[in-house]
């Protein structure tokens, strides 16, 4: 048996009341974490702002996938990216931010650079491979301005090496099943014959939709609707994820990723969502078991 649903008005729906200036800047950096978290403890279940510093500056150390958005929630794939840094570093792999862990963000990978007469933001990021923005936000900096003699934090040239070599580790510790990676590479195959851009996988909306497809299965329902989660809004806003315009697709009962999306894609409102041209980033999930044998989650937002 299988059985498809779509929720007709999830799209083009307002932002969950939180921004996303950090992210799209791409330029927190362990130094502003480390001064972020003030004393307080960051653990599993954690939200806030300290959460997604904390994201980005385990970024800068690649232990913290380099694909994944950075969130305000503090889920699984934060907690094994701080027991992995912690590791690096030689102190207890608890997975809990405290001063010890803290301190080690700050002092990791970072080195003064002194601004000499005629130096500006971008010349200092050109030659540190740095961007301003980057620059900005490492050294609180609320403007352009520099003046002779001022101290910056930038990134050391080994800490830039280093990353780069933990990032593949981290990348594939964060690996998402064939099934999950086929529909992808599919969805983007069908926008790319219709002329729009790909779809960037985001883990983060991945976990949501493998426990929205877990849920169907365990709690034997089939809805956009969930006992567990709520919409759709509420478990993005559970999660973490925050967006400007968002959809989802649910299916159940097909055996391949090719099946499901053949499905998908012969139902105009689920091939709405796979070509919307809104959308920039893709969570996919997919287990088995259960009264329809497999069930199947795309989430689909723009941040």
């Amino acid at each position: 048996m299988k059985r498809m649903n779509r929720l007709f008005a999830f799209s083009g729906m307002i932002v969950l009341g939180f921004s996303l200036l950090a992210e799209v800047q791409g330029s927190q950096s362990a130094f502003a974490a480390a001064n972020s978290f003030g004393n307080t403890n960051l653990q599993y279940g954690s939200t806030g702002q300290a959460v997604h510093v904390l994201q980005l500056a385990l970024q800068d150390y690649g232990t913290f996938p380099q694909a994944l958005s950075a969130t305000n929630f503090f889920g699984p794939i934060t907690k094994q990216a701080v027991e992995s840094f912690q590791n690096n570093m030689g102190l207890a792999a608890d997975g809990v931010v405290g001063p010890k862990t803290k301190q080690a963000l700050l002092q990791k990978g970072y080195e003064e650079y002194v601004v000499a007469p005629g130096d500006s933001l971008w010349s200092i990021g050109q030659t540190n491979h740095e961007s301003t923005a980057f620059l900005k936000a490492t050294n609180h900096l609320q403007t352009d301005a520099l003046y002779p003699g001022q101290a910056l934090l930038v990134k050391s040239a080994q800490s830039g090496a280093a990353s780069e070599q933990t990032v593949q580790t981290s990348n594939a510790s964060a690996s998402v099943s064939p099934e999950v990676q086929q529909v992808v590479n599919l969805v983007n195959q069908q926008r790319a014959k219709n002329g729009l851009a790909p779809l960037a996988l985001n883990m983060n909306l991945t976990q949501m939709a493998y426990d929205k497809a877990k849920d169907m299965r365990d709690n034997q329902y089939f809805d956009h609707q969930s006992p567990t989660y709520g919409s759709p809004f509420d478990m993005m806003k559970q999660f973490g994820i925050s967006y400007s315009y968002a959809g989802e697709n649910i299916a159940a009962g097909q055996t391949s990723a090719q099946e499901v999306m053949n499905d998908w894609m012969n139902s105009s409102g689920h091939r709405a969502n796979i070509l919307n041209p809104k959308f920039t980033e893709i969570g996919v999930g997919y287990v088995t078991g259960g009264q329809y044998g497999t069930d199947w989650v795309q989430e689909f937002i723009k941040p």
